[in-house]
C-alpha cells in the first residue's frame, strides 16, 4: 500500500505546492484537497524523467520510440 511517506520518499524534493482552482475544489474530496495544500505534485519535469525511465525499462525498443517523439 502506497503511503504519504512513501511518496514524499519517492518524489522528495521535486514537489511543489499548487494553487487550486475553486472550480476544482468543489468536486474533490476533502481529504485530498489538504493533502495537495500541504504536500502538492511533482514538478512536469520530474513526471517526464520518470516516464522515460518507464518506457526505457518496459518498451523492446526504447531508443525507436522515445527518438520518434523528438521529430
Amino acid at each position: 500500500m502506497l503511503t504519504i511517506e512513501h511518496y514524499l520518499e519517492f518524489w522528495g524534493k521535486d514537489l511543489m505546492v499548487i494553487n487550486i482552482p475553486r472550480e476544482i475544489e468543489e468536486v474533490l474530496p476533502r481529504a485530498t484537497i489538504m493533502f495537495l495544500r500541504q504536500h502538492g505534485l511533482p514538478t512536469i519535469e520530474r513526471i517526464y524523467k520518470e516516464r522515460k525511465i518507464y518506457l526505457e525499462i518496459t518498451t523492446p525498443l526504447p531508443e525507436l520510440i522515445l527518438s520518434e517523439k523528438k521529430h
